[in-house]
Parts: C-alpha cells; sequence; structure tokens
C-alpha cells in the first residue's frame, strides 16, 4: 500500500518511482495451512470438490469464484442429507480449499498418513463465476490426462449439458442455453493437474472459465461476477460430488451413454482436424485409435467403483466396452471406409505417432524410466539448481520450444512415467495425446533433463 501511495504521488509530479527490493529469505522444514471440511459417508472413501485460497486483491473469478461454489455446494449437500432429501451417500465429500499447486501438493504427500481414507475423484473449481457479457469465455469441462482415462469427465459433461436446459422456445424438448459451455482436453494449470496424476487414481476434470479477459489483472473485481454462472457452477459441483459419492448402477447407464456422446464428438472433430489437412492420414488413424482405446479406458475405470462380485455392474461396463468399438466402427465406416473403421475400432493396430516410427524399435530408448515424485514438475529450474546441477540444458530447451509451462504436453508426458513404459513408449503416448505438438527428440531430451535433476531413475529387472 506504501508503495500504491509513492506511485500515486509519483504519477502526479510526472517522476518515476524506483524502487530497490531485497527479499531475506531461507529454507526450513514448514507446513501448508490447507482448508477443509468434510460430509461423511458411509464409507472412508472420498470424493473431493477442490478451489484454491491464495490469491490476493483482484481476484475475484480467479479465487473466490471457486471457493464460494465449492461452499455454496456443500452448504446445499449438508442441508439436502440432513433433512432426509437425499439418503446419505456411500462415500464422503471432502470441500478442499488450498494454495493453488502447492497446498495440493502438501496434501497429497500426506495420503500415506491420512488413514484408511481413499479419493476416488474430485472436481476442481478454478474462474467459475465471472460474467459471460465481455468479460469471460464459456464454463468448460476440462478432461483428465489420457494416462489416467476416467469416466468422470462424461459424468461432469452431462451435469453441464443437462444445466443449459434453460429455456424452452419449441416444445417440452427445445430447451436453448443462456449460457456457453465446452468439454476440451487436458490442460495443467490448476489443482487438478496434481491430483489426476494416475498414481494417485483420483481422477479429476477442472471447471473452469477461458479466455478470461481480467485474468491477473486488477479488475477482476466481485463486480465482474455473475450470479446466475455462480449457481450454475455451484449446482454442477454438487451434483457432480454427489452422484460419484452415491454411484448406482443406473446412473452407470447414464455415465455410458455420455461416454459415447463424447467419443463422437471426439471423432468427428478429430475428422475436421484432419480433413483441413493439419495432419497426415497416417498421424489421424494413430490419433483416432488412441481415443478409442483411452474411451474404452474411461469405461473400465467404472469398476473401482463396483468393488466385490457385483456380476450384473461388471457385465453392464463391458458392454459398455463393447458398444464404445462398436459406435466408433458405426460412425468412422462412413469417414474412412468400413475395412479400416474395424480395424482402428477393434484396436488391432498398435497407434504408433509418425514422429515416434525411427525410434520406436531402437534400444537406445527401450530403457524403462521410474517416477521419484507425484504431480506434475512445477519449476524444473529451481530443482536443477538446488540439486547443484547445470541449468544450461534447461535453458536451451527452453529456448527452443513453444509454450513451455505448466500447461504444457510435457507435464503430460510425466504422467505416463510409471516404471512399466520404455521411454519410446513414454513419448509415443505423449504425442499422441498431444496431437505432435513435439517431436520425438525434444520430448527424449525432456526425458533426460527430468534424469539429471534425480526426478527420474532408471529401472532395470531387479527395479530401481
Amino acid at each position: 500500500e506504501r508503495l500504491e501511495r509513492l506511485i500515486e504521488e509519483g504519477g502526479k509530479n510526472g517522476k518515476p518511482v524506483l524502487a530497490h527490493c531485497v527479499v531475506k529469505a531461507h529454507r526450513k522444514p514448514s507446513t501448508f495451512e490447507n482448508v477443509t471440511a468434510r460430509i461423511p459417508g458411509e464409507t472412508e472413501e472420498e470424493v473431493l470438490l477442490i478451489a484454491h485460497l491464495c490469491h490476493p486483491r483482484g481476484s475475484a473469478n480467479d479465487n473466490l469464484s471457486g471457493v464460494a461454489a465449492a461452499l455454496e455446494a456443500a452448504r446445499a449437500l449438508k442441508q439436502a442429507i440432513a433433512g432426509g432429501l437425499l439418503p446419505v451417500p456411500k462415500r464422503s465429500i471432502r470441500i478442499l480449499l488450498v494454495p493453488e499447486y502447492l497446498g495440493s501438493y502438501a496434501y497429497v504427500s500426506q495420503t500415506d498418513r491420512r488413514g484408511k481414507e481413499q479419493a476416488v475423484g474430485g472436481l476442481d473449481l478454478d474462474m467459475v463465476g465471472s460474467s459471460q457479457n465481455n468479460h469471460n469465455g464459456p464454463l468448460s469441462i476440462c478432461d483428465t490426462p489420457g494416462a489416467a482415462p476416467s469416466f468422470v469427465t462424461a459424468l461432469a459433461w452431462a451435469i453441464h449439458k443437462t444445466l443449459q436446459d434453460d429455456e424452452c422456445i419449441t416444445s417440452k424438448h427445445g430447451f436453448v442455453p443462456l449460457f456457453t459451455g465446452c468439454f476440451t482436453g487436458f490442460r495443467g494449470g490448476s489443482d487438478h493437474a496434481v491430483f489426476s496424476d494416475p498414481v494417485l487414481r483420483t481422477p479429476t476434470p477442472m471447471l473452469g472459465q477461458e479466455p478470461d479477459f481480467l485474468y491477473h489483472t486488477s479488475g477482476d473485481l466481485p463486480e465482474t461476477l455473475d450470479p446466475f454462472i455462480l449457481t450454475k457452477s455451484a449446482t454442477l459441483a454438487a451434483v457432480y460430488a454427489y452422484t460419484l459419492a452415491a454411484l448406482s448402477e443406473r446412473d452407470v447407464r447414464t455415465v455410458l451413454g455420455t461416454v459415447l456422446e463424447m467419443l463422437s464428438l471426439r471423432l468427428t472433430d478429430l475428422y475436421g482436424q484432419y480433413r483441413d489437412a493439419l495432419f497426415s492420414e497416417e498421424a489421424y488413424l494413430a490419433y483416432t485409435q488412441n481415443i478409442i482405446d483411452r474411451t474404452v479406458d474411461a469405461v473400465a475405470d467404472l469398476t473401482r467403483f463396483f468393488p466385490g462380485k457385483e456380476t450384473s455392474v461388471r457385465q453392464l461396463i463391458a458392454r459398455g466396452q463393447s458398444s464404445v468399438r462398436e459406435a466408433a466402427a458405426l460412425q468412422l465406416s462412413v469417414l474412412v471406409g468400413e475395412e479400416t473403421a474395424s480395424e482402428l475400432a477393434a484396436g488391432a493396430r498398435i497407434p504408433v505417432h509418425p514422429n515416434a516410427k525411427p525410434f520406436w524399435d531402437d534400444a537406445a530408448y527401450a530403457w524403462t524410466p521410474a517416477r521419484t515424485f507425484v504431480g506434475p514438475v512445477h519449476d524444473l529450474k529451481k530443482i536443477l539448481r538446488a540439486r547443484g546441477k547445470s541449468e544450461e540444458a534447461y535453458e536451451a530447451y527452453v529456448g527452443a520450444v513453444p509454450e513451455y509451462g505448466i500447461a504444457s504436453i510435457e507435464h503430460q508426458l510425466e504422467y505416463y512415467i510409471d516404471g512399466k513404459r520404455t521411454c519410446a513408449e513414454i513419448v509415443n503416448a505423449a504425442l499422441l495425446e498431444s496431437q505432435g505438438a513435439r517431436d520425438f527428440e525434444t520430448l527424449y531430451k525432456y526425458l533426460l533433463l527430468l534424469e539429471e535433476a534425480e526426478l527420474i531413475v532408471r529401472r532395470g529387472k531387479d527395479g530401481i
């Protein structure tokens, strides 16, 4: 505030204000304060609603809107359960308000110490309340990463679509939305990137708004928020959390229908990009099969919610997986012909990206790395420095690649490092997911940087 006054006074006098700052800091063992509340269910399993609570002033949407939506969802659910409107769910629901990224890292680092509870899924509420009248973009569902395929994005999308039934204009089925929305592929940049690490088995989509014309500016004020949008976000969060906490066989059927719908949309969008010559036919076929295979895996994730001998549900999930391949074959038969469509839908091909083919069988890339960390690497440069390593290779890498950062493909690549996949398989998976955003050699160099930073180790026949 003192600096702000000096700048204002300097502006009046036409004089620049120069500030010399010294930060006195040191490293020591410390703690993070996370705010948390829990609606108890019948078991210790949990569903998470996550929002970040850390930004300074000028952060009404990028900070407090997610917190507000999470708290309102929790209040409504608590009241509905206590009043008998909703039965106590099988799983507990936890509200988790954290310093962005850092609080999530601190929370998951204590997973083994928290007892028997296990978070089976979550939803990250990031920027969820800004007016869409010149201030912000659509209310979007961001998918989980390809390394952690799950049906939870389809569940969130099904709720999102229902919430868009705002006004009936033609018949009882002729609803139109009064706000815009979409779903997108995975990108980092918020706490969902930590919890969606497949090591944690807590697939977490993100609800957010982008573009945000007031992002990280002093204009991100409460008056730019829209109670209508906030209501949609809080409702989506509450319905998502409760449905996941009380998932039933009836819900499985609904989810499977939405999974199939999302598959159709993805395949249609991908074909449109291929038709517009954004990539080769070889790449298009590899991307297509990758989408189909990941969708089958997303359906398989339902089995985590129905352990034991629930044969009817298991059979339903198996039929759902078959339906994915059948629906893909039917749609693709029109686009690429029946023979090719059948091969892709059946998973008969190994989806190898064209950029990876020269390296696929090369013994130099056959070693298997294992991770020593959870969640995406937030600041590789600082880690190298702390390890006493040279930063030269890192600086060269960053200077050579576009859009490197916490939302880049490198951080999706990290999820595939599981101690089982070879370097060739890891890089190939990342290339497929990013649709060739990098080339093979570049991503392999990133793996070597992680090794230099002691974040991955080479796994041999006898383990790490």
